[in-house]
Formats: structure tokens, C-alpha cells, sequence
């Protein structure tokens, strides 16, 4: 069960780069996505309070294998907003104020560095358009899972998940605003996303998307129908990699075939048959 989290950011700090001294709090309000998606702005402060407007959305939770004295970087590209506070799991005296970060007062990497190996799970509260490991490679092969992808008033996707190849889970999200898809998993091999929630409203650009991939079956048949049930768009490229669909999968992909998309797969699921005495079962 996702939870939604309660957010008051303190403007007051915004350029100091912590939160302390600020009222922060996260709180568990409900378990359903908000109706609406993240504005992609912070909103105004609150003169009486000097805090931002309470902000609810669904965190960002993945989970990261790192060594001894080992470094992560956040793949943010350039160009998108990013208004967040990060807790990096590792209970260290500078994560424990949940330090606050923004585009305006850390236009570098954003990154951590952890004193033990272990695997550690990191949770990003706020704003985050953009995520790109395609463009920012550095700490892809670190991460193990994204048990929630969260509701951070997501757009930018393009190589999200590229070449992370010890990805093996992904759920959640809300891509209703995401534009740019291409490339998302490609190189990511073992993962298998739960894509049952994604909207592909906003979506323009699908290439490469599970590039060297294999899906399940069930998962890419869930794919096409959430691509059906969720745009209207023409003549877009899907690149589902080596996955096959079932006969049900196949009446999705003619859907979106008659919308003139080219669609790279491997075809439908072969039927098996077994012998019964001298009939076929």
C-alpha cells in the first residue's frame, strides 16, 4: 500500500540547503493517488507561517546497494524543476533533518555518500520533473528496486532507467504529465514494472522504451492495454524489446497499429499443445 505523505517546506531556508529550525513533518494521510496531478511549481509561502503550502504527494522510494565510503548521485538532468527534500536511509546525522534541495540553491549533482556497504532505502519528498540515468549514468547500477516511483509531478523520463541492470522491481507512479519515455528501461534487463496505474497521457516519444528487454507476457500485455485505455495519440514508436503478447495483448496492439504506431516485438506467445492418446489437448 502506497502512503501519501505531507510535505511543508520552509522557504525561509530555501538557500541554505537544510530544513532545520523549519516545522518539516511527514505524515501518513490516505493511500490513494491524488486526483490531480503535482503542480510542477512550489506554491507561494505562507507569510504567516514562512512555509511553503502544504504539498501531499506519494514519495519516491527506491532501494540502493552501495559499498564502504560509496558515493550516489541522483540522475536529475538539466532543464526540469526539482524542489525536494531527501531522506537517504542511513540514519546519518545530516539526512536526520531531511536536508532540502532545489534547482535554484543546488544547481550541482545532488549526492551522498555512505560510510558502510549495505543496501539503504531512499525517500524524496517534493518536486522532481525529470529523471535520467541515460544522461547521468554515474550510480545506475546501484539501484535494486523503486518500490514506489511517487508523485512528484514526474515529465521527463527519457532513459530513466537506462543500463540499470540490478533493477528488478519498479511500482507506482503517476505518469499522466511524463512527455518523453524513449529509452526508459532499455539496457534494464530484469526488470518487470507494475505498469497497472500509468497513464500514458502526455506520452510523445515511446522508442527504445524496453530496448534488449524481455517482458513477461502478462506485463507487456498490460503495456499495450494501459497505452489503449490511456492516449489517443498517432503514429508514435513502441519498442517492446523481445517481449510477446498473448491473443488478448494482440487485439491491443491492433488497436494502436490502426493508429498508424510501429510496434517492435517479438509477436504473439507461441500456443503449446500436448498430445492426449492420439488427440491433441
Amino acid at each position: 500500500m502506497r502512503s501519501l505523505v505531507l510535505l511543508t517546506l520552509c522557504g525561509t531556508l530555501c538557500g541554505t540547503g537544510g530544513l532545520s529550525g523549519c516545522s518539516t513533518f511527514f505524515t501518513a494521510k490516505s493511500d490513494k493517488t491524488p486526483s490531480n496531478p503535482v503542480p510542477p511549481i512550489i506554491p507561494p509561502i505562507n507569510p504567516a507561517s514562512g512555509c511553503h503550502t502544504e504539498l501531499a504527494y506519494n514519495a519516491f522510494i527506491s532501494e540502493w546497494r552501495v559499498a564502504s565510503g560509496e558515493t550516489i548521485v541522483l540522475p536529475l538532468p538539466a532543464g526540469w524543476s526539482y524542489e525536494f527534500a531527501i531522506d537517504w536511509g542511513d540514519n546519518d546525522a545530516n539526512t536526520e533533518a531531511y536536508p532540502y534541495y532545489s534547482s535554484k540553491s543546488h544547481p550541482g549533482r545532488v549526492q551522498h555518500t555512505y560510510a558502510a556497504a549495505g543496501t539503504y532505502v531512499v525517500s524524496i519528498y517534493g518536486v522532481v520533473e525529470g529523471w535520467s540515468f541515460q544522461e547521468i549514468p554515474d550510480s545506475a547500477m546501484n539501484l535494486l528496486a523503486v518500490h514506489d516511483l511517487g508523485d512528484l509531478g514526474w515529465q521527463y523520463l527519457r532513459g530513466a532507467f537506462y543500463n540499470a541492470k540490478n533493477l528488478q522491481t519498479l511500482k507506482g507512479g503517476n505518469t499522466s504529465q511524463v512527455s518523453d519515455m524513449s529509452n526508459m528501461f532499455a539496457g534494464a534487463t530484469l526488470v518487470q514494472p507494475d505498469l497497472s496505474h500509468w497513464s500514458f497521457a502526455s506520452a510523445t516519444d515511446l522508442s527504445g522504451m524496453f530496448k534488449d528487454s524481455t517482458l513477461a507476457t502478462v506485463v507487456y500485455d498490460l503495456l499495450l492495454q494501459r497505452i489503449v485505455a490511456t492516449t489517443k495519440q498517432h503514429n508514435l514508436t513502441l519498442d517492446a524489446g523481445n517481449s510477446r503478447h498473448s491473443p488478448q495483448g494482440a487485439l491491443e496492439k491492433q488497436k494502436l497499429l490502426t493508429l498508424g504506431w510501429t510496434i517492435h516485438d517479438q509477436g504473439a506467445t507461441a500456443l503449446r499443445m500436448r498430445m492426449v492418446g492420439d488427440k491433441l489437448d
